[in-house]
């Protein structure tokens, strides 16, 4: 996703339509652009369905408009959006059926490309208000706020379902012992600080996962929360976290899911396909190193082993250590030795 595909806190009048859609994108690293329309509505540009998840191909500044080029989790480049650069509180975002992108200051697209209007608000950070509070007024005084797909989303305020924040993290779960500290997250050309505390988990880039439950099948296993200070909906995220030794941990990362779903729903760890080019998520497990001064481990040899090969056409053999004679216990360091291997590097005859 590059920066040019991140925006945030939107929300769309659909017309005939009192409650208000919500445009999020990438509100969560690799999350993607989520359109979600009212429940039982006719207002997504997109899909028949009422939530749509796009993904950022392309994204460029031309005149006084930023331009995306989305399309689904099937690969397939789709739509093209067009924003402008200074989102001020009301505004327009121009949605073409196309990947031709028309870039005259009216928007007006060739003969035969679709297109359609969205008429946009900001969301103020922590914004807790109604859509219409006339009729949330009714919808309180039916019952119907506990229909909070339907209604109480929408009337967040009359339906009293703003989110405490500081009541929320209280209730918050505590990270084992054995996972807490200062870690380094380095995969080929990255490199970012990791740290976990009591109750959240935060990466320097990727963010900041609140632990909100603990799975009680897998000591492994974590539910967390991302609480934005943007507008955008709270994000939750299922955490692989186990300490392999002293100065080792790994991790694997789950979606980020707007819904408060279980573990067996969170916890599907899977590679990530074009156009995401996802640092983190992935099937396998990833390596954090411990930040600061590393101890000796134990490396399991616990005996000389011999070794013979061909290093660079040259017949080799030797052996490979982590026991120090000298004081007959095993030390955190291995050494090799050979006398025939001119082309094994240090250390070489130690």
């Amino acid at each position: 996703m590059t920066e040019l595909c991140s925006f945030n806190y939107l929300q769309d009048f659909c017309d005939d339509e009192w409650r208000k859609s919500r445009l999020e994108i990438d509100c969560a690293k690799g999350d993607g652009l989520n359109f979600i329309a009212p429940r039982g509505s006719q207002c997504n540009p997109f899909s028949k369905q009422e939530e749509s998840r796009l993904f950022c191909w392309a994204g460029w500044n031309e005149k006084f408009y930023t331009f995306l080029v989305v399309g689904n989790d099937r690969g397939t480049p789709q739509f093209c959006l067009r924003f402008p650069n200074k989102l001020t509180p009301h505004f327009s975002v121009m949605v073409y059926f196309s990947v031709l992108c028309p870039i005259q200051d009216d928007g007006m697209p060739p003969t035969g490309i679709e297109y359609h209007e969205l008429k946009m608000n900001s969301l103020e950070p922590d914004s807790c208000i109604d859509d219409d509070t006339d009729k949330c007024n009714i919808i309180m005084k039916r019952g119907q706020c506990k229909k909070e797909e339907k209604y109480g989303l929408h009337c967040e305020r009359t339906c009293n379902n703003c989110l405490d924040r500081g009541n929320m993290i209280n209730m918050m779960c505590p990270f084992s012992t054995t996972v807490q500290g200062t870690w380094m997250f380095m995969d080929k050309f990255h490199k970012e600080t990791v740290k976990i505390n009591t109750t959240t988990l935060h990466f320097k880039d990727f963010g900041m996962f609140i632990c909100k439950e603990r799975s009680v099948f897998s000591d492994k296993l974590y539910k967390t929360v991302t609480l934005f200070d943007n507008g955008c909906a709270m994000r939750y995220t299922c955490f692989e976290l186990q300490r392999r030794n002293n100065n080792v941990m790994q991790f694997r990362v789950g979606e980020s899911s707007r819904s408060d779903l279980g573990f067996d729903s969170l916890c599907r760890f899977k590679e990530q396909t074009i156009p995401v080019t996802e640092t983190y998520r992935s099937s396998q497990a990833k390596n954090l190193i411990l930040d600061g001064y590393l101890r000796d481990e134990f490396c399991g040899f616990s005996s000389i082993i011999p070794f013979n090969g061909t290093i660079y056409g040259e017949p080799c053999t030797g052996s490979i250590t982590d026991w120090d004679s000298d004081g007959c216990v095993t030390r955190g360091v291995l050494k090799v030795k050979s006398d025939t291997c001119s082309n094994l590097v240090n250390p070489l005859g130690k």
